[in-house]
């Protein structure tokens, strides 16, 4: 693709220079992009012609307000691309005219003074940068910030001019190749296998300490069938091979029904998901409230946030399957897809959304989203939600002006860890009678779970992990997780070589490239996932029987998140740590704090660093100690890698 609009041969400028129309090869060819792969392409006389002869490029007429692609303006003054928030337009020197049709007017005509090399800096709605009508400011669309000059919450484009403020530039931006999704993953089936199965030490949750505090907590229940679920959702329980709850389904369930707010810890693979599906699925089929929507909007009754795509995606397929037999439709959100497809489901009503918010505020930008039926709102990894890194993005959800008070719905938060830093954000969110409960540690009943500190250097981990490959005649359901995007790719590519079939998932790769990596790692056809944090949260594979840290986190959540890919529901599995001295000597007492508490025993190379934590890093039991903690030493190699 090309990038430089300038002196293009034999076209009218104001059809040649805008930002949403691509040139391939030595602009011999047009991308016409009436279609999503932008791979349709026009002659030299189709070139020439393209602004009389309009009607050769499809779909026309319709000014911009469809996310049909690439759109000639019916005066054919003008060739835009998608009027929608994800693709705002933008203006090149040659293409300086009024835009009104995306969201806001630009209003009177724009010089080209001020839009000299304005470009589109960003894939995302909230980084796409807009020019302010009648003055010098180029500013992203952010959160619907478009005052002149700097407001808080507006991003402001690379180089942009801020009329004195300061992120002065000189208000030029570079031109990005724009690319857009066309994925459409693929529909769920009702028979999908979505469940994990109980192994045989899932007995030993009946040992869990249980703590909960709150005003009139509602009585835990013992079954499923004295919960007071409907016989659709205890049938296909019942389908899934569900028995007996775990215990933060005994507590989550009837506090959940009772129109409660609360805030649970519960261990990786203790069944999270469920306990708060299953009563939201009942609430929407035994009190049903009527569906709201039309052509360009919808209103949902249950939005559930997660961190990552992949896990958006599995407890979509986890509500779909749960709801089979009812009139509940749920959708998943997430970025990396056809945005088109997503909007065509949700505009069909939808009563649960599960989305990442990055995809989520840009279908509220647009309007096809708002609030004002919500009776539930689920944020899943509830301490990676509110950290830093979320925290904007959250904190635009919740204030949205659709959004209905905290008395009018139910805010429910989930995850493993709960730094007690975090659990004072998340009580701004939740009404004050909220409800805590704190699933503790399954005590130490289980052997089966092996984990494995290694102290080695950088350079020997490859041969380590190669070591522990040959370990066993099968090295089927292992995840090697690592910390840079790039160490992702070069370890499933060493390991492919050595005849270990192994992809690797990370955020870089496309999203279908992301979500095969999973399917033929579920599937088997696949032995070895190597993968960044994406895949560290919420994931449930079956078959993952060792999980190797070939690179330890920078955090204690982190980690213990990690490891909870194995051992799930009482199956056995292993994991294992290369800890590397240099690098991550300030997890060490971290990780010493937290065996302790999960009575593990401590290598020798960490018991230095005994008591260097005193407090707990949170409130709640974080790891199961039904991990046996072993070590050993490896020799330094003469090896750079």
């Amino acid at each position: 693709m090309e990038e430089d609009w300038n002196n293009i041969p034999g076209v009218n400028t104001t059809c040649g220079n805008e930002t949403g129309h691509i040139v391939k090869d030595t602009y011999t060819r047009w991308d016409a992009d009436d279609h999503d792969d932008w791979d349709l392409t026009k002659s030299d006389t189709d070139k020439s012609n393209a602004c009389k002869n309009y009607t050769n490029w499809e779909p026309t007429n319709d000014n911009g307000h469809t996310d049909d692609d690439k759109i000639i303006d019916k005066h054919c003054d003008t060739i835009q691309i998608d009027g929608c928030a994800d693709w705002n337009q933008t203006k090149s020197e040659a293409d300086y005219q009024t835009d009104t049709t995306d969201l806001e007017s630009w209003g009177n005509q724009i010089s080209s003074e001020q839009v000299t090399n304005s470009t589109d800096t960003g894939y995302y709605s909230e980084y796409n940068d807009r020019i302010e009508q009648n003055s010098h400011n180029y500013q992203s669309n952010g959160y619907n910030r478009r005052g002149s000059g700097y407001q808080p919450g507006t991003r402001f484009a690379k180089n942009s001019n801020t009329n004195g403020n300061n992120d002065k530039g000189n208000g030029k931006f570079e031109k990005p190749i724009v690319q857009k999704s066309t994925y459409i993953p693929p529909e769920f089936e009702e028979n999908d296998d979505l469940t994990m199965k109980a192994g045989l030490n899932f007995k030993e949750y009946e040992k869990i300490e249980v703590t909960v505090s709150g005003m009139d907590v509602p009585k835990n229940i013992t079954s499923f069938k004295e919960s007071g679920l409907c016989e659709v959702l205890l049938s296909n329980l019942t389908e899934c091979n569900y028995g007996n709850p775990t215990p933060i389904q005994k507590y989550a369930i009837p506090i959940i029904m009772n129109g409660k707010d609360m805030i649970a810890s519960a261990q990786t693979g203790s069944g999270k998901t469920a306990a708060f599906v299953l009563p939201i699925l009942n609430s929407l089929i035994s009190e049903p409230s009527e569906l709201v929507f039309d052509y360009n909007h919808c209103e949902p009754q249950c939005l559930i946030l997660s961190p990552t795509r992949e896990l958006a995606s599995q407890i979509s397929s986890f509500a779909f399957k749960l709801s089979n037999g009812t009139s509940i439709r749920c959708r998943a959100l997430y970025g990396g897809t056809a945005v088109y497809h997503q909007r065509e489901k949700i505009l069909s009503g939808v009563h649960i959304i599960v989305a990442t918010p990055g995809r989520l505020i840009d279908f509220v930008n647009r309007g096809l989203i708002t609030f004002s039926s919500l009776r539930f709102i689920v944020l899943d990894e509830a301490d990676r939600m509110l950290d830093m890194g979320f925290t904007p993005a959250i904190q635009c959800i919740f204030s949205d002006n659709t959004m209905v008070s905290s008395a009018e719905r139910s805010t429910l938060m989930f995850s493993a860890t709960l730094p007690i830093d975090v659990q004072q954000i998340a009580k701004s969110y939740l009404k004050p009678d909220y409800i805590s409960v704190a699933v503790g540690e399954v005590g130490g009943a289980c052997k089966d779970v092996t984990q494995t500190f290694v102290e080695v250097n950088k350079f020997s981990k490859k041969n380590e992990l190669v070591a522990l490959l040959n370990e066993t005649n099968d090295c089927q359901g292992t995840i090697v997780f690592v910390e840079q995007k790039r160490q992702a790719d070069f370890i499933a590519a060493f390991l492919s070589e050595l005849n270990y079939p192994t992809t690797s998932i990370h955020g870089d790769r496309e999203q279908p490239e992301r979500e095969k990596a999973l399917r033929d790692f579920k599937t088997k056809k696949m032995k070895v996932l190597v993968a960044t944090a994406v895949a560290a949260r919420g994931l449930d594979i079956m078959g993952v029987t060792t999980v190797v840290n070939f690179d330890l986190p920078k955090t204690i959540e982190e980690y213990v998140h990690r490891i909870g890919r194995t051992g799930r529901l009482g199956n056995s599995g292993r994991a294992v740590s290369f800890y590397d001295p240099d690098n991550d000597s300030a997890m060490a007492p971290y990780l010493v704090n937290t065996l302790k508490r999960a009575d593990q025993n401590i290598p020798e190379f960490l018991s230095k660093y005994s008591g260097e934590v005193h407090e707990p890093l949170n409130q709640f039991n974080d790891i199961r100690p039904n991990v046996t903690v072993t070590s050993e030493y490896i020799q330094e190699e003469d090896e750079v890698w």
